[in-house]
């Protein structure tokens, strides 16, 4: 079996794939795990399938920097991204401030922050977009530096400006519903059985986000903007990486998940393909 077959013979035996808040979520129909080794194996492809059959470009978090930027030297953060498609790096700048707001033991009000140390606030355009991601926010909000890998694992989505750069007030974590999957990749009728709902997952569904991914063309679709504050419009772009990971198959090998091996838990549904794609991966 071809790896691109891999999302539609999920799709297909009834199991759950859905993108939920930029990561991908697979529930098999019987609710048993997937053993973490053929997700290790298969994880990559299965992201890269479901972007590329949807034509839906997904950038990946790779690092950050700081910098003041333009003819008013305004402070701001810089994302380095990359795509999951081309693999391509992109970059997007909030503002951000970049001197001490108050007088410490460390320095004076108005002096600047170490290196790569930023501080926003509320209303800043930064602030917005990590609750979009779903991430804890820090208790003090001049300590993201030290929550910045945080937003690795997470698939996002956004809107071109220019070259690499994207619109910072349009990215935001990607959703990709069962539905629109099962459209995209031509699976007749929905489920026999009704579905978790989006954000509610069961407890034998897992998440994960892949390590690599191998080059695809490129594409990409707009995305809807969060309404937020303006950016500054000057920056430079650097690489970055991503991952993924979930539940698949329905199992009928009667023994448990602890007693098997990925060939035996393969062999519950009768594909020796799937079993030769795993042992070359």
């Amino acid at each position: 079996m071809e790896a691109e077959d891999l999302v539609g013979f999920l799709l297909s035996r009834g199991d759950l794939v859905v993108i939920e808040h930029g990561r991908l979520r697979l529930e098999p129909v019987s609710g048993e795990p997937v053993p973490d080794e053929w997700l290790d194996d298969h994880q990559d492809k299965i992201i890269s399938e479901i972007i590329k059959r949807t034509g839906t470009d997904a950038f990946t978090y790779e690092s950050y920097s700081t910098g003041s930027y333009g003819e008013c030297r305004a402070g701001g953060v810089t994302l380095q991204l990359i795509s999951v498609l081309a693999e391509a790096p992109h970059y997007a700048i909030f503002n951000a401030d970049l001197t001490r707001k108050k007088s410490t033991q460390h320095g004076k009000a108005g002096t600047p922050l170490p290196d790569r140390h930023f501080r926003v606030g509320r209303r800043h355009l930064f602030y917005k977009f990590w609750l979009a991601t779903g991430l804890t926010i820090p208790r003090r909000l001049s300590s993201f530096h030290d929550y910045m890998d945080k937003l690795r694992g997470i698939l996002f989505t956004g809107d071109y400006i220019k070259g690499g750069r994207l619109k910072a007030d349009s990215i935001q974590p990607l959703s990709i519903t069962h539905q629109q999957l099962r459209t995209a990749f031509c699976i007749p009728g929905l489920p026999d059985k009704p579905r978790t709902t989006p954000g509610h997952s069961s407890d034998n569904s897992r998440t994960r986000v892949p390590d690599k991914h191998s080059p695809l063309p490129h594409a990409q679709q707009a995305v809807q903007p969060i309404t937020t504050t303006g950016e500054n419009n000057h920056g430079t772009s650097k690489q970055g990486n991503a991952g993924i990971r979930g539940n698949v198959f329905p199992l009928n090998n009667p023994k448990s998940l602890e007693e098997q091996s990925v060939d035996e838990w393969l062999d519950g549904y009768g594909s020796d393909s799937f079993k030769g794609e795993s042992d070359k991966t």
